[in-house]
């Protein structure tokens, strides 16, 4: 029987939503496909017919939580973004509610970060994903300085603790210690580029 159209897009997404939450609840080292099948309610053919293996479920898994991240921002830029609108969008963005409460995403992330001392296709991917996100927060820095808006400075250092920063409070948040909520994560994060940049808002 032919599949129906669109089938795969519709399966592929189901697939890597059950991923997400397995590996939220019990993390990636005891994952297996059937764990994965059995939660997104197919058979195990199905995952396979989709997926190659498990590290290809997993990278698809990756994948699309940047793409989710990417989503969040551009439905919150408007065309005419100040850079400090845009910098406060980014903080929104990583620490979004809803993404958290439903996905775990803290959880998610600290497991992916783990794998990548295992695997060097994780890391090769944690690694594009940290230098794009570096280059466009420079874009974006650079941007403010020159319309007046940012305190010139070390464009690249105040970049790279910018993301620095979100990693560090994204994995004490997920280790459940109750330091900080993630209204108070949102606010730490403004408070360093009030203090690198000084003038945003």
């Amino acid at each position: 029987m032919t599949p129906k159209l669109g089938m795969k897009s519709i399966r592929q997404a189901q697939v890597i939503a059950a991923a997400t939450r397995c590996i939220a609840r019990g993390g990636i080292g005891n994952l297996t496909m059937q764990a994965i099948a059995d939660e997104a309610g197919v058979s195990k053919g199905v995952v396979n017919h989709y997926f190659a293996n498990k590290q290809d479920v997993l990278l698809q898994t990756f994948q699309s939580i940047i793409d989710e991240y990417d989503e969040r921002l551009r439905a919150g830029m408007t065309a005419d973004m100040s850079p400090p609108d845009f910098l406060n969008l980014v903080i929104a963005a990583m620490f979004d509610d809803q993404a958290f409460a439903e996905n775990h995403l803290e959880r998610v992330f600290v497991h992916f970060w783990a794998e990548c001392l295992l695997d060097p296709r994780f890391q090769a991917a944690m690694k594009g994903m940290i230098q794009r996100y570096e280059m466009a927060t420079r874009t974006v820095i650079e941007a403010g300085i020159e319309l007046g808006m940012f305190r010139a400075g070390d464009v690249d250092q105040i970049a790279q603790g910018f993301l620095a920063l979100m990693d560090g409070l994204t994995l004490q948040y997920a280790l459940n210690l109750d330091l900080f909520d993630l209204t108070k994560a949102r606010a730490i994060c403004a408070g360093y580029l009030k203090a690198t940049l000084l003038d945003i808002a």
